[in-house]
């Protein structure tokens, strides 16, 4: 116990070094892997390498060795495929976990499940976050998303562990679709920032600039409902579990790493969620002034980029928003100073 957090060496490399040649004797319990298996679980050790806290310590590779020579034995006796994509989706992992752990106890199927989670996470998101750091000045996710990409967003977030991750992207989703609002607002918002009344619910905003009240969208006032009755007054509602407030970069960074984890249908980011709010609001017909005040935007040019994703209508819907309602309004005339 004492040793268990001593690392090989002081110097990283040194210690990298002394791991790899650790784990290059691995052969797995009795009965022993053959080669090909006994080289797919060594290969997937040593490129987690750079996952461990440097310098590595022989803990860590020895919890590593275990965990991951547990799952290729579980399944190599269940008729897996033995393929490292496979071995380290998110589905397989819950199953191993789920069904063939069964002979360990909590805290040692804990860190298993931890530390395949750390090594899936570094081994298979490699391309995906280069692709994300390459377009972080375009804001990666920016693209309003799909009724049907929003539905399947919802169902995801509501199967991620552990619970603190799916209460953060829970209370992102509602804010973030119900509400347009951007990172640095998300973290701000409180129980006690939300009212209730016959026009709707109320949200002030801020965080991102002067304070304002947005109203939710009707189809997420219930699941925000719910947000609130389920947080403590004092505890930001996308993170519901602590008092202290989050940033908005270490919310990026989240939302980042529970895509990375367990990859949904759709990327998406604040602005992504913000931008479809927008476009919802538009192809609604919500005025543009009130539109403007609600999301904090002082500019009409900021709302073109996006009139292109808003549909098209058909020539009788089109025909009946030009031809109104046949109530007339007088019109707002400005006042007149001496």
């Amino acid at each position: 116990m004492a040793k268990r957090g001593v690392p090989f060496h002081r110097d990283s490399e040194q210690a990298f070094q002394m791991a790899l040649k650790r784990i290059r004797v691995y052969k797995g319990s009795k009965p022993v892997f053959d080669e090909e298996t006994r080289l797919l679980v060594q290969s997937i050790v040593i490129d987690a390498l750079v996952t461990a806290p440097q310098p590595v310590t022989p803990g860590w590779v020895h919890t590593s060795l275990m965990a991951v020579g547990g799952l290729v034995r579980w399944a190599q006796t269940t008729a897996e495929p033995l393929t490292r994509e496979h071995l380290l989706s998110q589905r397989t992992r819950n199953r191993f976990i789920n069904l063939g752990t069964d002979d360990l106890l909590e805290t040692s199927r804990t860190n298993y499940r931890c530390r395949l989670d750390l090594i899936a996470t570094g081994l298979t998101t490699g391309p995906v976050a280069a692709t994300v750091a390459a377009s972080a000045k375009s804001g990666e996710a920016i693209d309003p998303h799909t009724p049907a990409e929003v539905a399947t967003l919802w169902v995801w977030a509501h199967g991620l562990r552990p619970a603190t991750r799916r209460d953060r992207i829970v209370g992102v989703l509602v804010l973030g679709l119900g509400c347009g609002l951007r990172s640095s607002e998300l973290i701000n918002v409180y129980p006690e920032s939300v009212s209730f009344d016959a026009d709707g619910a109320h949200v002030i905003v801020a965080g991102g600039g002067h304070p304002r009240v947005v109203t939710c969208d009707q189809v997420w006032e219930d699941r925000l409902a719910e947000l609130v009755a389920n947080t403590e007054p004092g505890h930001p509602l996308t993170s519901p579990w602590r008092r202290d407030q989050a940033t908005a970069r270490g919310l990026q960074n989240a939302l980042a790493t529970a895509q990375h984890t367990d990859t949904p249908v759709a990327w998406f980011s604040p602005r992504s969620l913000r931008n479809t709010w927008l476009v919802q609001r538009l192809t609604e017909g919500t005025p543009i002034p009130t539109l403007m005040e609600a999301a904090g935007i002082e500019s009409v040019e900021a709302l073109k980029a996006y009139l292109t994703y808003v549909p098209a209508q058909t020539p009788g819907d089109r025909a009946a928003s030009l031809r109104g309602h046949g109530v007339p309004v007088e019109p707002i005339r400005p006042e007149v100073t001496s």
